[in-house]
């Protein structure tokens, strides 16, 4: 998994924390009898799905636009700055006209450069941010319908033990951010969304 796909996996657990409504695991409040319960894996969910992958290669095509322009901008910086440079081969000399109109084209590019960075940035962040938004939202709102098709009344995440953990204390937060300690294959919904979700993204999108 690259870092981009990385990080919206990350964003999607944080926002789904809230189907379990409650901050400790599901046994600290037993359910009513006649809830029927089900559990999601989310992580895995997330990491299979179509609309994900579709995400994460939209962000990719950004970034390596990105860095091609960044490329070719730094490269008309240092071919500016190259008569600036007493050391060069084609150096100006200090204080006249010719420096003077250089040194001013080297600073107009250099404020430009920085604005395009800056801008770039926030533009692929925003777009980082809408994208989290829209798998959390199609996410959560395809376990809404499964669970009202099928009279679940909660529906629990459920996600993977993090073994990579180093630390007794990071080893604690681990276990106590756990909501489901136990469930039983039949509960879990999670093949059914995949699947679900699947079908509907390449009906929508022509796949």
């Amino acid at each position: 998994m690259n870092k981009i796909s990385q990080a919206l996996t990350a964003a999607i657990l944080v926002g789904t924390a809230a189907l379990s409504t409650g901050a400790g695991p599901a046994s600290a409040a037993p359910a009513d009898a006649g809830v029927k319960i089900a559990v999601v894996n989310i992580i895995k969910l997330s990491d299979q799905l179509e609309e994900k992958t579709a995400q994460t290669d939209k962000l990719q095509k950004m970034l390596t636009t990105f860095k091609a322009e960044q490329a070719k901008k730094q490269q008309v910086l240092k071919k500016l700055a190259e008569p600036l440079n007493p050391q060069s081969t084609i150096a100006l000399k200090p204080g006249t006209p010719e420096y003077k109109a250089q040194e001013k084209k080297w600073e107009k590019a250099s404020v430009a450069y920085r604005v395009f960075i800056e801008f770039t940035q926030l533009r692929i962040r925003s777009e980082h941010a809408l994208l989290v938004e829209k798998l959390y939202h199609d996410i959560t709102s395809a376990i809404k319908t499964y669970a009202k098709a099928h009279g679940i009344g909660l529906v629990l995440q459920k996600e993977p033990m993090d073994t990579s953990v180093t630390t007794d204390k990071a080893l604690m937060v681990e276990i106590r951010s756990r909501k489901v300690l136990y469930a039983a294959r039949a509960i879990n919904i999670t093949a059914p969304l995949l699947r679900i979700m699947n079908r509907q993204w390449e009906k929508t999108h022509g796949q």
